[in-house]
């Protein structure tokens, strides 16, 4: 501030000495002017000097003239000079106004810079508070970093023996536990003996009651024996009409009826392998055969053996899922524990619906085992069957046209017999889940009926569900995605060259498409008829209900199939391969 303050002051003691030279200027003109103003006044002064006195009047005259003269060089010269002061006067004036407007900026800067300096004391002011504030604060956090490493530290202590004590609990739990075990055993024993002669007792004791109420209930005896009679007579013609109108007649071994207390036992027992050990003893594994491996896929192995060869040799098939190493043991326990179930069950359900399925025989959780009635010796999967059709048409000297009506007619009752069979598990609500044509086997009847030429058995029920319980709509969509796992793997196995030259002369049977247009023509008629089969044996004299069933499952079947155009516009569905 005191710096500004003496350059104001030197500034303003210069304008002065400027003002002042310039109004000197200014009135130096006025004072030649009045010296020179006029002959009288140049007489008056006595401005000739002495010497002239004495002079002539001509002389007089020259010499006056030659002081005019000198006298007018000196005007002149004055009047140049006064033209160059009043040219400097002028430019004074503007560097006057130039000083002032800078005078009146820095006059401006500086009422500007001392309100900033006014402005930046109070700010550092606030500064200083603040800092102030934020010592106090950071003073604060440091002890209460102190105070907290304090209470860390205390608390890994507490850790620390908290860790101790419960290793030291953990060895007297496992210490308890071994204890817990011997009084189990020995407590399992105790009862074991407490159980076998409590047996005993309610033995002796039903016998005693037996005896007792003999002569009461043998009248109801009777009446029991004589309902359980009637309703076997009912189920057996019911299965015998139903046998006739399928037109067709299972191996003796197929029509053995399945009572519903087994398969209730078999379900309990695949949900609690471990009430039951010892239920397929080795007594049992013994009386089988030496194991033949047939084949291996992804999740199983298929033996073929035979049952109780001692007495009587029954062929069967045993259905060995193994353990994948690869998986959790956990998840492939639960995992095989379902697919298990499901195919039991399915294969279950399907016997008693009347669909030709191999019977079962044992189960086995405990080894991953099912045993199965074999099929046939002559019985082969579906692709092989087509892989033969294709070795026949290779052979280009048997394909005469005796050969090509024969094959074309077998083709027409196969497709017949597929459609029959996808309409049986559909009209009963059952979802195979992996139709591909190594889960269908084919077995070839020498038999005056045509239409029954060929025996069409499913197998590999594992991925099967049961979709009684979902709606209309989610049901067709399960059904026609069956249809579709079924047609892309019939559309990928066979051979379009070798189909084309065996079937030359059929239209309807030298492309894949054909072959399945067939297959879902005779799945629409076996559809509706199949359920209204089943309908009219439990209502025979009902023809109004057998009309409304039969209009209720044509729609049903059309809905399906329409479900399946839906299914092959699927960009993802496309990428499946048989």
């Amino acid at each position: 501030m005191t710096e500004k303050s003496d350059f104001l002051e030197r500034d303003s003691e210069h304008n002065c000495e400027v003002e002042n030279g310039i109004s000197s200027l200014v009135d130096e003109p006025k004072l030649n002017h009045e010296l020179y103003s006029g002959k009288d006044e140049i007489n008056d002064r006595n401005v000739l000097p002495e010497p002239t006195e004495g002079l002539g009047l001509k002389a007089q005259n020259r010499y006056l003239k030659a002081k005019v003269r000198v006298l007018l060089e000196e005007n002149q010269k004055l009047n140049s000079q006064m033209t160059h002061q009043n040219d400097e006067i002028v430019r004074m004036k503007s560097r006057m106004q130039e000083l002032e407007e800078e005078r009146n900026r820095l006059h401006r800067v500086t009422s500007a810079h001392s309100s900033q300096l006014e402005k930046m004391k109070k700010s550092l002011g606030e500064t200083r508070v603040h800092c102030n504030e934020l010592e106090t604060e950071k003073t604060n956090y440091k002890k209460d970093y102190d105070s907290l490493k304090r209470n860390s530290d205390q608390q890994v202590l507490e850790i620390k023996s908290l860790t101790t004590r419960l290793n030291r609990a953990i060895e007297e739990s496992d210490r308890y536990k071994a204890e817990l075990e011997k009084v189990r055993s020995s407590t399992r024993e105790s009862v074991g003996s407490m159980r076998h002669n409590m047996d005993d007792l309610m033995a002796e004791n039903k016998r005693l009651e037996k005896q007792k109420s003999e002569l009461i209930s043998t009248f109801k005896k009777q009446m029991k024996l004589i309902d359980i009679l009637r309703r076997q007579k009912v189920k057996a013609v019911i299965r015998l009409e139903k046998l006739k109108s399928n037109k067709r007649k299972l191996p003796e071994m197929q029509l053995c009826v399945v009572h519903p207390f087994f398969i209730f036992l078999a379900e309990y027992y695949m949900s609690n392998p471990d009430l039951f050990p010892d239920l397929l003893s080795d007594s049992v594994l013994n009386a089988l055969s030496l194991e033949t491996l047939v084949r291996q896929g992804a999740e199983a192995r298929i033996y073929r053996t035979k049952l109780f060869h001692s007495t009587y040799t029954f062929p069967c098939i045993i259905k060995e899922r193994f353990v994948k190493r690869y998986r959790h043991s956990t998840l492939d326990a639960t995992l095989s524990m379902q697919r298990m179930r499901a195919e039991v069950r399915q294969m279950l359900r399907c016997r008693e619906v009347g669909i030709d399925v191999p019977p079962v025989l044992l189960v086995d959780v405990r080894r991953r085992r099912i045993w199965l009635g074999e099929v046939g010796p002559d019985a082969v999967t579906l692709q092989d069957w087509f892989k033969n059709l294709s070795s026949l048409a290779t052979a280009s000297d048997l394909c005469t046209m005796d050969i090509q009506e024969k094959t074309a007619s077998r083709l027409r009752n196969l497709t017949t017999a597929l459609g029959r069979l996808l309409a049986q598990l559909h009209s009963n609500h059952i979802i195979h889940g992996d139709l591909t044509m190594s889960n269908i086997l084919v077995q070839q009847v020498d038999n005056c009926n045509k239409e029954s030429d060929f025996r069409i058995v499913p197998i590999d029920f594992g991925l099967s569900s049961s979709s009684s319980g979902l709606t209309s709509q989610r049901l067709a969509e399960d059904k026609a995605v069956d249809l579709y796992v079924f047609e892309r793997a019939l559309t990928c196995g066979l051979d379009h060259k070798a189909l084309s030259k065996i079937t030359t002369d059929h239209a309807d049977l030298n492309t894949p498409e054909s072959l399945l247009n067939l297959i879902i023509k005779s799945y629409r008629d076996n559809y509706v008829s199949t359920i209204l089969d089943d309908r009219q044996i439990k209502s025979k004299h009902d023809n109004a209900k057998s009309r409304g069933h039969l209009e209720k499952q044509d729609h049903e079947v059309k809905e399906i199939l329409n479900k399946l155009e839906d299914v092959r516009l699927r960009g993802r569905k496309r990428l499946m391969i048989g």
